[in-house]
Parts: structure tokens; C-alpha cells; sequence
């Protein structure tokens, strides 16, 4: 099997594309995201909200030293038109619509955060790779149709998943029973905004509406940074920061944030939501094998086998086959 590279937008479920480069930046994003779990854990002494805001704040800092002196590049329209054709109105109004984008990733990175501090990291991105169930019923409402592969693929790995959440609701983890079900629901509405989030923004690509990324990016921590501003300011809820953690912030910062944040923005305008959702479901695999190896989070054989099953469910709905040559290919 041929495998095809292509930096064109994904507008069809049935492209036909082995790998693109947009499918290798989501691949990418949900390679670090999986680190995020192991940084937070690492500095667990920290109280939540003041770890929360450092990392809005410092991600904010260091995506403004990243484009202050750049003008803001504007991600292409999925039908190729320039900007200045687009027919979105610029200004207050733009800027508007850039702001409520990036309010969906800092919803997603607070319900995440509290997730993967309160209870076991794989569990909070097992349930945040529901996201292609959401992106899956937007696209049947909106068209009606769903591709099969995605629908199979999406099968496989949710049997996976509940492969995995087994031993933890039984209560074979080292994890309370109400930790447990706080994380559960924070990563369910993490997994809520980040399917927004996509279909947002393939939708105004699909319109020709232009996207000022590094806007959105920069917006995305400033609103979080000023929102948990108050909280921290209150007696006792910024306790726990020493210079200790500083290496595990900055790893947070850099590796689980600013790196994933700038690849799914990326890809998030050039492939289909509900593919882009389905690859994310790499994550927790990851994440679970990365809680067993460096923080000591036991792994029952049921729980490695939904991990295996969640694998081959996103590779059947990402791999498929190259596009048949024609005579005047070849």
C-alpha cells in the first residue's frame, strides 16, 4: 500500500489519503497531550488553581514572545480563496469571533487539567477520546451521513475504552470512588469543548472565513490567565508552588501545551472533525502506558487489552487506501 503525504484540506470523508500532513499534525498534538497527565501528577503538592493559572499565564507569556514581532498569518480557506474575498467582516467583529473560538480551548484545558489532578490519567483521556462521538452526531445532523470507516473504527475503540474503565469503576485502582467520578466528569466536558472547538473551526474554513491562529492561540491563555486570576488571589488557593516544580511547569508549558495547542489549531482547519476526533483517541493509550511506567499506576490485562483495541479502532478509520492510479498517472 502506497502511503500518500498531502498538505491538502480533508473537505471528503472519502479522500481517499493513506497520511496527510494536517493528519500527522493531529497525531503530533495528541502525542503531547498525553504528557500532560505526568506533568500535573508530578507536581500534585501544588493546589489546583494556582497550577491551572501558571500554566495559562506562563503559555500565554510565551506565545506572545512567539508572535509579538510576526504578523498574524491567516490559515488558508478550505476552497483556496484569499482572505480579502472571504467576506467576513474585519475588526471588533473578527476579533469577537477569535475570542469566543479560543474560549472553547480554555474550557478544555481547565476541565482537563482538574481531570488528570484528581484522578488516574488514563482515565481522563479515555473519556476525552469520546470526542468522535460528539463530532459524529453534528455530522448526521448536518448531512445525514457518517462514513463507514469512522463508524467501525469509532466501535472498536469505544469497546476499548470500556474495556479499560472496567477495573477502575470496580474499584481495583488506588484512586476514591468520588475522584474518580469528579475526573470522569470534568474530562466529559473537556471532551465536550474540544469537539466544539473543531467543528468551529472547519465550519468557518469551509465558509472561507479566515482564521488568525496565533490570535486565537494567545487568546486562548490570556482568557483562562484573567478568569483564574481572582481565584488565586484568595488566601490558601495558590499554596503548594515552590521553585521545585518549575521544571515540570515548564515541560507543561512547552511540551503538553504550547506545542499540541499550536498542531490542532493547524490541523484542526484543514481535517474533518470527526477524523481529527477519532485520532485524538491515541492519547490514552499512551497516557496509560505513560501512568504505568512513571507513575506507578497499575494496569489490569483487561485494561491493556482496550488499549490495543482502541489502536486498531484508529487505524481503521485513518488508514485507508491510496487513491487508484489512472493510466495518465502512471
Amino acid at each position: 500500500m502506497a502511503v500518500v503525504l498531502t498538505d491538502t484540506p480533508d473537505t471528503s470523508r472519502s479522500a481517499g489519503t493513506v497520511v496527510s500532513w494536517p493528519l500527522c499534525a493531529a497525531i503530533g498534538a495528541g502525542v503531547c497531550w498525553a504528557m500532560t497527565g505526568i506533568f500535573v501528577r508530578r507536581m500534585s503538592a501544588v493546589a489546583l488553581p494556582m497550577l491551572v493559572w501558571q500554566r495559562f499565564a506562563l503559555s500565554f507569556l510565551a506565545m506572545l514572545a512567539l508572535t509579538r514581532f510576526r504578523r498574524d498569518p491567516v490559515v488558508p480557506a478550505v476552497d483556496g480563496r484569499p482572505a480579502d474575498e472571504a467576506g467576513w467582516p474585519a475588526g471588533g467583529r473578527q476579533w469577537w469571533a477569535d475570542a469566543g473560538l479560543a474560549s472553547c480551548m480554555t474550557a478544555y484545558y481547565i476541565f482537563a487539567t482538574t481531570g488528570f489532578a484528581l484522578g488516574p490519567v488514563a482515565l481522563t483521556s479515555l473519556i476525552i477520546a469520546l470526542t468522535p462521538a460528539i463530532t459524529m452526531g453534528w455530522q448526521l445532523a448536518s448531512s445525514r451521513q457518517v462514513a463507514g470507516r469512522d463508524v467501525l473504527g469509532f466501535a472498536v475503540a469505544i469497546v476499548g475504552v470500556c474495556c479499560y474503565l472496567v477495573p477502575l469503576l470496580s474499584g481495583h485502582q488506588q484512586f476514591p470512588r468520588h475522584a474518580i467520578i469528579i475526573a470522569a466528569v470534568a474530562a466529559g466536558l473537556a471532551a465536550l469543548v474540544r469537539a466544539l472547538f473543531t467543528i468551529v473551526l472547519w465550519n468557518r474554513a469551509l465558509r472561507g472565513v479566515p482564521l488568525h491562529a496565533p490570535r486565537v492561540n494567545r487568546l486562548t491563555f490570556l482568557i483562562g490567565a484573567v478568569l483564574l486570576l481572582p481565584v488565586v488571589l484568595i488566601p490558601g488557593a495558590g499554596g503548594g508552588a515552590t521553585w521545585h516544580h518549575l521544571g515540570w511547569l515548564v515541560a507543561l508549558v512547552v511540551v503538553a501545551t504550547l506545542v499540541p495547542n499550536l498542531l490542532n489549531t493547524w490541523a484542526s482547519s484543514r481535517l474533518h472533525p470527526t477524523l481529527n476526533a477519532i485520532v485524538g483517541m491515541l492519547t490514552p493509550p499512551l497516557t496509560g502506558v505513560l501512568g504505568w511506567l512513571w507513575l506507578g499506576e497499575s494496569l489490569a490485562g483487561l485494561q491493556w487489552f482496550g488499549m490495543i483495541l482502541t489502536l486498531v479502532g484508529i487505524g481503521v478509520s485513518v488508514l485507508r487506501p491510496a487513491p487508484a492510479r489512472t493510466g495518465r498517472d502512471r
